[in-house]
């Protein structure tokens, strides 16, 4: 039976603050990255995103300027109802760290397992 798991790369957990832009010169929105791999991430932000919209998300505490562009995939409420994740399909990396090298360079980054295969 295959898996339902549809990511291409594994997830690591995280909550990193990230800036949040629907253009490269759009207003900031603030963020944290949940978890993070070399193409998505899942966001907690204050307001929701809306699903296909183009995104530019920088890493605030990167020195290198870390920072990637992606599509909103989906948008729900938080657990607690008081925030909304987001889940993000990464499309390019830039800055200071190449695509897939990413998860790499952040500090104490721990493997997330994949709560879509709850057992039933």
């Amino acid at each position: 039976m295959a898996s339902s798991d549809r990511r291409e790369s594994n997830r690591f957990q995280t909550s990193l603050p990230v800036e949040i832009r629907f253009s490269p010169d759009g207003v900031p929105m603030q963020g944290k990255s949940l978890d993070i791999g070399p193409n998505g991430m899942r966001l907690l932000t204050l307001q929701p995103l809306v699903e296909a919209t183009l995104i530019h998300i920088s890493f605030q505490n990167a020195s290198n300027n870390t920072h990637c562009e992606g599509r909103v995939v989906w948008t729900q409420r938080s657990e607690d109802n008081t925030e909304f994740e987001s889940g993000v399909d990464i499309q390019r990396w830039g800055g200071g760290v190449p695509g897939s090298d990413v998860i790499h360079e952040i500090p104490d980054l721990k493997q997330k397992k994949d709560r879509r295969n709850k057992s039933r």
